[in-house]
């Protein structure tokens, strides 16, 4: 009799979305303006810029960090642009 033969397993996925994480914020309006349009325009990937992504990290890190004995403080505008 022949060794059972292993079956791969089968996954499927349909509309995977994708993160691409890509270069820096333009600096002038004009190009904020641009590059937020074409972001805005593409379907299942999400444009994240290196500059963006730091800034996350960086409250992400401050947060997380926080002592418990710290006395509370009003964090909504530092993550205003995070909702």
């Amino acid at each position: 009799m022949a060794p059972s033969k292993r079956r791969a397993p089968h996954i499927q996925a349909w509309s995977v979305p994708c993160i691409l994480i890509i270069g820096r914020l333009p600096e002038t309006h004009d190009l904020k303006r641009s590059f937020e349009i074409y972001r805005g325009s593409q379907r299942d990937v999400l444009i994240v810029t290196f500059d963006e992504l730091l800034a996350k990290l960086i409250v992400l890190h401050e947060f997380l960090s926080a002592k418990p004995d710290d006395p509370e403080e009003d964090l909504s505008d530092q993550f205003a642009d995070l909702l």
